[in-house]
């Protein structure tokens, strides 16, 4: 568990230093530099212990309906159908289909930080404070929501 922690953390941090600073990568969304390399081995890696997890799974359908399995599969997918359409366009950025567009779906590939509350028992305690005391914290969002419009609209009158 600590090896997919570690790449968990290493992937989100290469993704985030990517997409802040833009290092190697063209305006025209070229898919092959070293960036992209990178992050096809980390989703090889998080694909491969997916299935390998599924494979051994006594009971498919909870393993399916797991929330966690499901932040799994939905922060690999992207890369999969963005490598597929990028292959079928025989590798030109132009092709049948804008790039551009599937760059928005790899923003669900910060759900692998949630995967850190499957090993993490401090997270697991606290995703459960978090249900428990879900009503409080819905009727303090929503003062907050009311104080907030209150007060901009007093900062908007002065």
């Amino acid at each position: 568990s600590m090896l997919i922690m570690s790449c968990t953390a290493l992937s989100t941090s290469l993704y985030c230093i990517e997409t802040e600073f833009k290092l190697g990568r063209e305006p025209q969304g070229v898919y092959l530099d070293a960036w992209a390399i990178v992050d096809l081995v980390f989703v090889a890696f998080f694909s491969v212990d997916l299935t390998l997890r599924f494979s051994t799974c006594p009971d498919r359908v909870a393993f399916v309906k797991s929330g966690m399995n499901l932040i799994d599969a939905v922060s690999v997918i992207p890369s999969w159908v963005e490598l597929i359409i990028w292959l079928a366009s025989s590798g030109t950025a132009g092709g049948f289909l804008d790039l551009r567009v599937l760059r928005t779906l790899r923003l669900i590939k910060i759900f692998r930080v949630f995967k850190f509350g499957r090993y993490s028992r401090g997270m697991q305690t606290f995703v459960l404070a978090l249900t428990k005391s879900s009503e409080p914290l819905i009727i303090l969002v929503f003062l907050l929501a009311i104080a907030m419009v209150v007060f901009a609209s007093l900062i908007h009158i002065a």
